[in-house]
């Protein structure tokens, strides 16, 4: 298997994005409004419920939850918001202008829904075109690009979209188009920063990387006491071993203390979708086996999805 890639995502403003997906879920918050129990609003790209009645005057984002209660992100933001992972939807078509004024590394897509291709271009300083994925084809696909598995093969299903090792550029634009039918949705887009781990000879992550999906479950009763069961989030957690030089120990060290401490999106191997994580070190343990090769052994664990 390969080495360790870890993508940290670069914080996302409204001052960075162009889009033709609308923020208009709800009316925007007024000072001067008076809200009833139950009234959304939007403010800071979030959706809030009025917590009472007789809500006027108090801001969303400073009075806390004894008056407003945060819903979610805005459907135009949605896919921004890592923490929260639910969908920005608009059908058949949309698109996101991103100026991030920072270098980046990569660009990863996660959760299509309804998709039928993603295309991703990235212009430098001056506005010149430097990359171009084309119309990448998503949904189910042919295991293997030739006609034999078109016809007979097996087909999979692919939801995700990956791109490491993009052209270096110090301030410039990513623009990614969606198309796809009246359902068409994406749950996140990643534009991250990355550090590998364990990449050189001799080093990777150990054969036998195990990933568990959960998706706790509690029992209880109706109004009308009928047995019930309401499923919750699931989550994946990933256990693996990087084998890797011995002062590689102290550059995953400052790795976590820098940045790498929250949510990120971690590719175990590229290979399989299942070992591409959005999530978070929730535990990792070095063995400083001698001066040339030591392990870490990692627990990541995936952000909730419905």
């Amino acid at each position: 298997m390969n080495g360790l890639l870890a993508s940290v995502p670069i914080p996302i403003d409204d001052t960075m994005v162009t889009t033709d997906v609308p923020e208009a879920d709800y009316a925007a918050w007024v000072v001067g409004t008076t809200y009833a129990l139950g009234d959304r609003v939007i403010k800071g790209h979030r959706i809030w419920e009025s917590a009472q009645a007789g809500n006027v005057g108090h801001d969303p984002e400073t009075s806390g939850e004894a008056w407003w209660l945060l819903v979610s992100s805005t459907n135009r933001w949605c896919l921004f918001d890592l923490e929260q992972v639910t969908w920005t939807k608009k059908a058949t078509s949309f698109y996101y202008e991103i100026e991030p004024g920072r270098p980046f590394s990569s660009i990863h897509v996660l959760g299509l829904k309804d998709n039928n291709y993603v295309r991703i271009r990235i212009y430098d300083e001056s506005d010149t075109l430097i990359y171009d994925t084309g119309e990448e084809a998503t949904g189910l696909l042919p295991a293997y690009p030739d006609w034999w598995a078109y016809c007979y093969g097996p087909w999979l299903f692919n939801d995700q979209i990956h791109h490491a090792d993009l052209p270096y550029v110090v301030d410039g634009k990513i623009r990614i188009d969606f198309a796809g039918g009246a359902n068409l949705g994406v749950q996140c887009v990643v534009i991250g920063e990355d550090s590998s781990f364990g990449s050189g000879y001799g080093e990777g992550v150990l054969a036998g990387a195990r990933v568990r999906f959960d998706r706790g479950t509690s029992f209880g009763a109706n109004t009308f006491n009928i047995p019930t069961m309401t499923q919750r989030a699931l989550v994946v957690t990933a256990t693996f071993t990087l084998n890797l030089r011995s002062q590689g120990v102290d550059e995953v060290v400052d790795f976590y203390r820098s940045g790498g401490q929250g949510i990120c999106l971690f590719t175990i191997c590229d290979q399989y979708r299942l070992t591409q994580i959005l999530g978070t070190i929730t535990g990792f343990e070095p063995l400083v086996e001698g001066p040339t090769l030591s392990q870490i052994a990692f627990e990541i664990r995936g952000v909730p999805q419905q």
